[in-house]
């Protein structure tokens, strides 16, 4: 089934993408990096996602082109296997940074019965 974005998807996305940047998105193995005054984002990426990495990936970015986003450009990050290490060789992020960040954005997910079992 395809993903269409309801208002509360739209909204959860345009309040986190304001408060984080950049935002990672370890479940989509993506981190975005904004220019919220042009409305354009590049993104990074590990190159051999799993599934359930592309079924999280593909809802993120069809938010963002739906919120008037433009994605500018995609770096797709030969031999890195997580977010983590996107954020740790790409962003200087250190490993407690990491975990910081990770235990916030878990705690703030939405629960969402569409994406269980992803």
């Amino acid at each position: 089934m395809a993903y269409i974005p309801t208002p509360k998807d739209l909204l959860w996305t345009l309040n986190n993408i304001h408060i984080a940047n950049p935002w990672a998105a370890p479940s989509g193995g993506s981190v975005f990096i904004f220019r919220h005054d042009s409305f354009e984002f590049k993104t990074f990426t590990i190159a051999e996602k799993t599934d359930v990495e592309l079924n999280y990936f593909t809802p993120i970015i069809t938010n963002l082109l739906c919120l008037g986003y433009s994605e500018t450009s995609r770096t797709i990050c030969q031999g890195v296997e997580t977010t983590a290490e996107l954020l740790e060789n790409f962003f200087d992020f250190s490993k407690d940074d990491i975990d910081h960040a990770l235990i916030e954005g878990l705690r703030k997910r939405p629960h969402d019965e569409r994406f269980e079992g992803r």
